[in-house]
């Protein structure tokens, strides 16, 4: 499973008592994954299939936005562990970027202002844009070109021109990038790309 970036601290704090954060195609494969909940748990949970029954999960892949989730009254293995660790209530936060979700389950001592809500929902969905950014980084130096090129404006018979090549291959190519940043449509490639400054600089 990939590892991905540390959040902001602002977001590890809002989340009291724990903060996993999924994001990638949940699908088709494994996401990546951060998280600062103790070792124990964590080794638990994926004893337990956590990827199959967490709450947290389920809430997040069914339902869109802000929901809460409450573990006060456990009633399987799976939620009894969670509580046994006091994990007892919180909130999940989930968004779909091309294909690309990212699921966020906060542990709560407490509930949040409309303010904290608000900051939040700020934080991971930012969260989620510098995870794809990252990606889009990561792309060769020909990928960038591409990308620069259709974000200017120029049609697949004339980017297939650029390129010596024909229009079918810049299709596959266009296909490539999608997989590689992880996303279902290639005009949200050109705005992750234009989020991370590829699409003013694409090589340098």
């Amino acid at each position: 499973m990939r590892t991905i970036d540390t959040p902001d601290s602002d977001l590890l704090n809002i989340g009291d008592c724990g903060l996993a954060i999924g994001i990638g195609l949940f699908s088709s494969s494994e996401p990546g994954l951060f998280t600062n909940y103790p070792l124990q748990w964590q080794e638990q949970y994926f004893e337990l299939d956590g990827l199959s029954c967490d709450p947290v999960l389920v809430t997040g892949m069914r339902y869109p936005g802000w929901n809460s989730w409450d573990n006060r009254a456990p009633n399987d293995a799976f939620s009894e562990a969670a509580y046994a660790h006091g994990l007892t209530g919180g909130i999940v936060f989930s968004q779909n970027i091309g294909g690309n979700r990212m699921i966020a389950g906060l542990s709560l001592r407490k509930q949040l202002s409309e303010t904290s809500k608000n900051r939040a929902i700020s934080l991971l969905r930012e969260y989620h844009y510098q995870d794809l950014a990252l990606k889009a980084h990561s792309l060769s130096k020909p990928q960038k070109e591409l990308v620069f090129l259709f974000a200017n404006g120029l049609r697949a018979k004339q980017v297939a021109a650029h390129f010596g090549t024909s229009e079918a291959a810049i299709k596959q190519r266009k296909l490539a990038i999608q997989k590689s940043i992880g996303v279902s449509s290639f005009l949200v490639v050109i705005n992750i790309c234009s989020y991370a400054g590829l699409t003013i600089h694409p090589i340098k």
